[in-house]
């Protein structure tokens, strides 16, 4: 149900904009084009227009030059579109959840789903060419979100360096392992035990 009386302040609309600038937002959309969701959008209304009846008869008006290829035009479109439902959904998953919260936790939210999946070193490469860069420069601290996601994407593209004395430049990797076996350790709780602290 709808909260019709559901208002954004100025302020909230001035943080959601700058939002959309960040390289969480960017993560953000990049898991919408991913989702079930978009697909059935794209599958059941976008896969279906078909502009080439009108482009048609724009060209026999004399409004199209003739030499344009109706099929190419109306990918196109259909591209565009595709990409105007990425951001659609994007912003009406937001406002949905702004009925709910408020917007700091919603910014929250996003950007902690975002700081996982670079963490995991699955987000998109350029935001690793800049941590790379930063490492390369001494401006990227040990301890960060940046380097430990750096560190992982370096794992998975297998960048990461072979003999022992250079990757004492890595010296996250052992964390991150002591986290893994942590995990481990974690997932082979008994849980139906009545003695587990918390």
């Amino acid at each position: 149900m709808i909260d019709v009386g559901f208002k954004l302040t100025a302020s909230d609309t001035k943080k959601l904009d700058e939002f959309k600038n960040s390289a969480a937002y960017s993560t953000y959309l990049k898991a919408i084009t991913a989702s079930p969701i978009y697909f059935t959008i794209v599958r059941e209304y976008i896969k279906n227009i078909d502009i080439k009846y009108d482009l048609n008869k724009l060209q026999n008006d004399g409004s199209l030059p003739d030499n344009l290829s109706l099929e190419a035009i109306n990918v196109l479109f259909k591209q565009s579109i595709s990409r105007m439902a990425i951001n659609i959904m994007a912003d009406t998953v937001i406002l949905v959840e702004l009925e709910k919260k408020r917007v700091d936790d919603v910014i929250y939210d996003i950007k902690s789903d975002s700081d996982i999946i670079y963490l995991l070193g699955t987000a998109e490469e350029k935001y690793y060419k800049e941590a790379e860069k930063l490492l390369e420069e001494g401006k990227l601290d040990k301890d960060s979100v940046a380097y430990r996601g750096l560190v992982n994407w370096l794992k998975i593209k297998e960048k990461l360096p072979k003999n022992k004395t250079e990757q004492s430049i890595y010296p996250t990797l052992k964390k991150i392992d002591k986290v893994n076996t942590i995990n481990k350790t974690i997932n082979k709780i008994n849980l139906d035990s009545l003695d587990i602290e918390i």
